[in-house]
């Protein structure tokens, strides 16, 4: 099995079961059973800016059945002139696919603010601005962060909540990305692309993608990557006060396995 296998494999141990964040003054309600319309085939993940976004809808399906479900999306696509918004439903514990003209409302778990334009919300990740917009390089700065992102806040999520402590140092890794050289002409927002990054809430599949993306990176700026994630992974898996179950010890082992494997 190879060091990627390995670590993806502790990945999935350590997120395995773990419970979905709460939403502030909502629960989740789901009909007995979902149309057929609803349940995707199964095919290949593609990552896009609002990939590993965690959010709760309010749907209405083509017969008229209302449900409120937390979601991760996995991406936005149109299909048959409709967009569509494939996710991770948690409330099903199964990929769902929902038309975004019958999403009636777009709750951030967070912080309980509703955004009664889904398709606005979802754009927003994916907006290009013009050239002399101050930001221009938004978009590009999050796509730089994001793959490590990803991994990151898998580990951070694992016990199925996410500590300030947690927060900080996923925000320490995308100021250390970003404060590369390489990145030192780009245009962005900082703040905005953090709160971007701790909306996130990736599943196994995601996390699993992420490191799979990664291994694409040219050399160099892999292991300069992967170094900066193993880094700030152990520091999350720290932050887990008190808990030592096999499932956290085996994602700290691999993790130092991974930064040793980097320093060669």
């Amino acid at each position: 099995m190879s060091f990627f296998q390995q670590f993806a494999r502790a990945i999935s141990k350590a997120v395995s079961g773990r419970p979905a964040p709460t939403v502030p003054n909502r629960q989740p309600i789901v009909p007995p059973q979902d149309s057929r319309e609803e349940s995707p085939a199964a095919e290949v993940l593609r990552r896009t800016p609002a990939t590993g976004l965690l959010v709760m809808i309010e749907y209405q399906d083509a017969t008229g059945q209302r449900s409120s479900r937390r979601v991760t999306v996995y991406e936005i696509r149109e299909k048959n002139d409709h967009i569509y918004l494939h996710c991770y439903c948690h409330e099903r514990s199964a990929p769902r696919m929902f038309r975004m003209d019958r999403i009636a409302a777009v709750i951030d778990p967070h912080t309980g603010e509703v955004f009664d334009n889904p398709e606005a919300y979802f754009r927003q990740f994916d907006e290009r601005p013009g050239p002399d917009d101050p930001y221009a390089d938004q978009a590009k700065a999050f796509e730089m962060v994001a793959p490590g992102v990803l991994v990151l806040m898998s580990v951070a999520w694992a016990d199925g909540q996410l500590h300030p402590s947690e927060a900080a140092v996923v925000e320490r890794y995308i100021d250390a990305v970003l404060g590369r050289a390489s990145h030192a002409r780009l245009r962005y927002d900082v703040a905005q692309v953090k709160k971007w990054a701790l909306q996130r809430y990736p599943t196994v599949d995601i996390a699993h993608q992420a490191l799979d993306e990664l291994l694409q990176f040219p050399t160099a700026e892999r292991k300069e990557l992967i170094d900066l994630i193993a880094e700030h992974a152990i520091e999350l898996m720290n932050a887990h006060e008190g808990v030592q179950d096999a499932e956290f010890d085996a994602l700290k082992k691999a993790l130092k396995g991974w930064g040793s494997l980097t320093r060669q």
